[in-house]
């Protein structure tokens, strides 16, 4: 992760903070073509086996190209999603509801919505996770909306009012 200490004048730190999320441990983004390359070793005897084992690679390799590449970008008033594959970016001020789900095993997720679409869903795998759950908390509180959260049992809390309408905290 990576912030920016230039904050401008004219707001809070909320509406000019800026950082970058990506997955730790890139380097295991390596398994994936190596596990493919296993199937070349076993697959060398048919040719339709061959065939299905590239594809399984190429596979793997996509895969290991977004993991590596994946990131989560906070700027002025945006949040954008974006590896090599794909990109997508969204206006703060679209953000009406913002969950943070606790799961099994320790997991844990965080959900940007906008009424019933979720426009961002951040895994706890992201190094600096828990600094990103923290800005949307501070952003849910600075902004007036809603930042729920439900723990391992399923129950709900929540802290603050939506600004934004009717917004249900347990909507999936």
């Amino acid at each position: 992760m990576s912030e920016s200490p230039n904050q401008n004048q004219g707001g809070s730190w909320v509406d000019n903070y800026v950082a970058t999320y990506r997955y730790g441990y890139t380097w295991a983004a390596a398994i994936f073509p190596l596990i493919g390359l296993l199937g070349f070793f076993l697959a060398r005897q048919s040719e339709l086996a061959l065939a299905v084992a590239s594809a399984a690679e190429v596979l793997f390799i996509l895969v290991a190209v977004e993991w590596k590449t994946y990131c989560v970008q906070i700027e002025a008033g945006s949040i954008s999603r974006s590896s090599a594959l794909h990109s997508k970016t969204y206006a703060l001020s679209d953000v009406d509801l913002i969950q943070h789900l606790y799961g099994d095993r320790g997991g844990q997720l965080l959900r940007i919505r906008h009424s019933d679409r979720i426009l961002l869903t951040a895994s706890s795998d992201l190094a600096g996770f828990d600094d990103l759950v923290g800005f949307f908390r501070e952003y849910a509180r600075h902004h007036h909306l809603i930042f729920a959260t439900r723990d391992d049992w399923g129950e709900w809390t929540q802290a603050g009012k939506s600004n934004k309408g009717d917004t249900s905290a347990s909507a999936e």
